[in-house]
């Protein structure tokens, strides 16, 4: 189960660095950041758990991400984005999901939830800022 955790934690981690550390005009990340901005959310208050986008049409593709504020809320995001900008075409939704995602430290048979490592990891995330 640690080895499990670890890993989990570890591709929270790769994301939420990549996501941090990004070039101001990297567009990888540009869907994320009007998807945030939509919500009143701002991309420096918080921490990017994951995302994915799927193609779906040409030069358009479904994008999801999960969002962890620094006051610990949960959201997940979805749209459709243009490919080749990396911009919002449709915002489907933004939604705090905080009340869904277990948060403990003992899940059976699963050891730390995923609530549990992406609320550490925004811990190390802002001791990092200090």
């Amino acid at each position: 189960m640690q080895q499990q955790n670890a890993l989990l934690k570890q591709g929270m981690a790769n994301t939420a660095h990549a996501f941090r550390n990004r070039q101001p005009d990297q567009k990888e990340y540009q869907w994320v950041i009007e998807l945030l901005t939509h919500a009143g959310l701002h991309p420096a208050q918080g921490i990017l758990l994951s995302y994915v986008s799927i193609p779906c049409g040409s030069n358009e593709a479904f994008a999801y991400a999960s969002w962890l504020t620094t006051a610990t809320r949960f959201y997940e995001m979805n749209g459709v984005i243009d490919t080749s900008k990396s911009e919002i075409i449709e915002i489907e939704s933004v939604t705090d999901v905080s009340d869904q995602i277990v948060v403990s430290v003992h899940l059976k048979g699963v050891g730390k939830s995923w609530g549990q490592l992406a609320v550490e990891l925004l811990g190390e995330f802002l001791q990092e800022d200090t």
